[in-house]
């Protein structure tokens, strides 16, 4: 069993996170181009709550919520955590903060985009469906990041938002690899714009 300290295992919740945050959906036509903000609303007040498991032998819940939109830019909090910055464009979702694109329009599979820290980010699958405890939600698009050690996917379900993130870390101190997983338990849709 792997062994991580309390810190490093909130930093790396944070990061499965930041990286990368339920009923019955909508069945409303679709755009063909699959905009981004589709698959990510961020009205302020939409909360998602996650069971995370850190491979650790317990699962943690997770909060994230909309604290504040005000026109095209957004605050996204992680709890225990930082608040992150966004722009919404019409090219997709900009992370202001770490000046990187978290998805590009359109959402087509195969497309690529240079993510947070460098990352090579693609659309790796579209059209998913995902069993969760907050239903069977879909379509999805599943947004893959690599690069510095690290591989996450991030699973985005037509308004809702991410249902399911997976991160793997190559830990250059012990050479171990570590596994955390989230999925998406429940979620709430704040105020329209």
């Amino acid at each position: 069993m792997l062994c991580i300290s309390s810190k490093s295992r909130s930093l790396l919740i944070l990061l499965l996170f930041v990286s990368a945050c339920g009923g019955a959906q909508s069945r409303r036509a679709m755009r063909s181009d699959w905009e981004p903000q589709a698959f990510f609303p961020m009205e302020k007040g939409r909360v998602w709550s996650y069971l995370v498991d850190t491979g650790e032998g317990e699962s943690i819940l997770a909060l994230h919520r909309v604290v504040e939109r005000q026109g095209r830019r957004v605050a996204l909090k992680v709890d225990g955590g930082g608040v992150s910055q966004y722009e919404l464009r019409a090219g997709g979702i900009y992370r202001i903060d770490t000046e990187s694109w978290l998805m590009r329009a359109p959402l087509r599979v195969g497309q690529a985009w240079s993510g947070t820290a460098g990352r090579k980010t693609w659309v790796e699958a579209r059209k998913v469906r995902l069993q969760t405890a907050a239903g069977e939600l879909g379509p999805c698009v599943v947004i893959a990041e690599e690069g510095d050690g690290r591989m996450i996917r991030t699973t985005y379900c037509h308004e809702i938002g991410p249902v399911a993130v997976e991160s793997a870390v190559q830990l250059v101190s012990s050479n171990e690899r570590v596994v955390v997983e989230a999925r998406l338990q429940g979620y709430q849709a704040g105020r329209k714009p």
